[in-house]
């Protein structure tokens, strides 16, 4: 079993998209933040909220912000998070939108899912390309973070 925490972080990254988020949204953060090193916030909101950009790195400061102050939409968005992800040599994905979150233990459970079928079968996702990634959002998904030639 492979226990995460605070002081024992497994080259995870994530990314999350938003428009215009209810508050709600720091909440479902709250639920997977702890397993991740680091979490590429996309900020598809028309206008960027710098106040509220400020507030959210205080609380988190794991988080990384990326706001253009218009909507590029949810592929790019997902798109830039995964070469922000490929660039700092991250081994392992997440992808979550604003509304989803984890039960408690459920995202444990998914990684210890994913570390022994790993194990077992040597499994790898490996990519040449951003878009032959194939990722499944609200789910941690097994990927090596390298360009393939």
């Amino acid at each position: 079993m492979v226990i995460l925490n605070d002081m024992s972080k497994k080259n995870i990254c994530g990314i999350i998209t938003l428009y215009n988020p209810p508050a709600s949204y720091l909440d479902n953060i709250n639920t997977y933040i702890n397993y991740l090193d680091i979490l590429y916030l996309v900020d598809n909101t028309p206008i960027i909220n710098h106040k509220d950009h400020d507030s959210l790195l205080r609380r988190f400061p794991e988080i990384e912000i990326l706001s253009f102050g218009k909507n590029i939409g949810i592929a790019a968005a997902l798109n830039l998070g995964i070469k922000e992800g490929l660039k700092n040599n991250y081994s392992w994905l997440l992808t979550m939108d604003q509304d989803s979150s984890f039960d408690e233990g459920e995202i444990q459970t998914d990684l210890d899912v994913l570390t022994h079928e790993t194990k077992e079968k040597n499994m790898l996702a490996a990519i040449k390309e951003v878009q032959n990634l194939k990722t499944v959002a609200g789910e941690v998904v097994k990927i090596r973070l390298e360009n393939l030639s």
